[in-house]
């Protein structure tokens, strides 16, 4: 999570609004559900002072494996 903050950060410097970012689905876990889709969603709730809000990723986007952030700029 330690270089998602640091990327979430230099957009906000930057004034982008929205960001994508690609955690993937976890087909290759042992459970086969991801955990970095839990842990960046959990991020985000974290960070209210960076992310004002998230969103699933549409399906062209990347879906249930993206998720979009709406960040405070």
């Amino acid at each position: 999570m330690h270089r998602l903050a640091h990327q979430v950060r230099s957009y906000v410097r930057q004034g982008r609004a929205e960001v994508l970012v690609v955690h993937g689905r976890g087909h290759g876990s042992p459970t086969g559900r991801g955990v970095l889709g839990d842990a960046v969603r959990q991020w985000c709730i974290d960070h209210p002072e960076l992310v004002r809000d998230w969103r699933v990723a549409p399906p062209s986007w990347g879906g249930d494996g993206a998720v979009v952030l709406q960040l405070n700029v």
